[in-house]
């Protein structure tokens, strides 16, 4: 199914679809007609269609294959201070595409103070939108927001990318690997010392100030490579 358009779609994946609405407007956009394939995904499953026949307002597909989605052979959690709009959303789709597999948005001192239900809705949309770009077999999850206080997590490694951080590049030993990202501005060194409290850990792999968006997309290839070379 590689290198096919991917579409996400929650139907039920029977052998006949009709579809309209945002992916019969891709698929236009896109030039495909009669005799092309697509891929479906959700959650739960990819399936591979062909087209059978374009209508004025639908599209009729038929089924060639389908599997289950499969999680990666690892865990890769985001927590990220809340952002602007453009910039939240570029570091959600582009985290997505890089393989981190949950991201949570957190309220810090120096971050954006809350989101509505419509925001969570759109941050969730960038991340099935890079998990289809990088055709990932599996949709990267954006869970509900938190304050950073509480902040939870069981995974073995937790990292934060702090610029003052003495310890230059962190040591990845396990597969289930947490970080943090900061807000525009930074975190409070009480932030820092609360977090610290919960396990974490700082590291600063460059002597650039990275803006908070960078940072999110830098470390998280940084993160899924150095994970990636223990599933070797």
């Amino acid at each position: 199914m590689e290198g096919l358009s991917r579409f996400y779609c929650n139907d039920n994946f029977s052998e006949e679809l009709e579809l309209s609405g945002e992916i019969l407007n891709h698929i236009r956009v896109m030039r495909l007609n009669v005799g092309d394939f697509i891929v479906l995904q959700n959650e739960k499953l990819i399936a591979k269609y062909k087209i059978s026949e374009m209508k004025k307002r639908s599209v009729l597909l038929s089924k060639v294959e389908e599997r289950k989605c499969s999680q990666p052979g690892y865990q890769l959690v985001c927590f990220i201070c809340l952002l602007k709009r453009e910039y939240m959303d570029n570091s959600i789709e582009k985290m997505a595409e890089v393989g981190v597999t949950e991201i949570i948005p957190v309220i810090s001192e120096r971050s954006l103070q809350k989101i509505d239900t419509q925001t969570l809705l759109r941050y969730q949309k960038k991340a099935i939108t890079g998990s289809l770009q990088a055709e990932n077999t599996f949709i990267t999850q954006v869970k509900e927001t938190i304050l950073l206080r509480d902040i939870q997590t069981d995974m073995k490694e937790k990292i934060i990318f702090y610029e003052r951080a003495e310890q230059k590049y962190p040591e990845i030993s396990c597969q289930k690997v947490a970080f943090f990202v900061g807000p525009e501005g930074g975190i409070t060194f009480n932030e820092l010392n609360i977090l610290k409290s919960k396990g974490f850990k700082t590291f600063s792999p460059f002597k650039s100030i990275l803006k908070a968006e960078t940072a999110s997309v830098v470390f998280a290839g940084l993160l899924r490579s150095e994970i990636e070379k223990l599933l070797l």
